[in-house]
């Protein structure tokens, strides 16, 4: 019985069913590695080393995410906006932030130390 509602669940069409932005793989063994599918897959989760290999864009279907560019300040130096503090953490004698740029995707987001926020101090608080 529980075989047949595993296959129903395979069955259900899922406009939203695809990979999450960065699958992290999980390594098993020295030679498998575990993915993490779309429950409306339907196979295996579970590859050989030999049988994966790093993603690269191609000119088919185009680039994934779209990059804004970098702002230029009075000093030509490139400057980009922050969308969102999502985390921080201490290390060493200061801090650092984790942050999300505006207009990039959350695999995007970066451990920043605070030296990166001088003129912007005030609004940091750990």
């Amino acid at each position: 019985m529980e075989v047949l509602s595993q296959k129903a669940k395979c069955d259900q069409s899922d406009p939203g069913g695809h990979i999450s932005e960065n699958p992290r793989p999980l390594h098993l063994s020295p030679l498998t590695y575990s993915l993490d599918l779309p429950p409306t897959w339907c196979i295996h989760n579970a590859f050989h080393a030999l049988l994966l290999t790093p993603y690269t864009e191609n000119e088919v279907h185009g680039p994934n995410y779209t990059r804004p560019p970098a702002e230029l300040t009075e000093q030509e130096e490139e400057e980009w906006e922050v969308e969102q503090i999502v985390g921080h953490r201490k290390r060493g004698r200061g801090h650092q932030y984790h942050v999300l740029w505006k207009g990039y995707p959350i695999t995007e987001a970066t451990w920043e130390p605070e030296s990166v926020f001088e003129h912007v101090q005030e609004t940091l608080q750990p």
